[in-house]
């Protein structure tokens, strides 16, 4: 065989398995589905708990930086 014929061949052999696996695959990510969704919405409420802890966090610390410059105006 030569490199040509070799190279077709493949191509063909590399269709028909595409086309034998489509229906396999489609299964599988029909069963996934709800487990992605799962994980999205997990993701969102993490992200969500997060920024809502940075915004706690953020507030405490300026809260406590306006503390030390009472109290540096105050030495004064």
């Amino acid at each position: 065989m030569k490199a040509k014929q070799v190279k077709k061949t493949a191509k063909t052999v590399a269709k028909k398995v595409a086309r034998a696996a489509a229906p396999k695959i489609k299964q599988l990510q029909k069963a996934a589905k709800p487990y992605v969704k799962k994980a999205k919405r997990a993701a969102e409420d993490l992200a969500d708990e997060a920024a809502e802890k940075g915004r706690e966090i953020l507030k405490d610390a300026l809260a406590a930086g306006s503390k030390q410059l009472k109290k540096a105006s105050k030495a004064m």
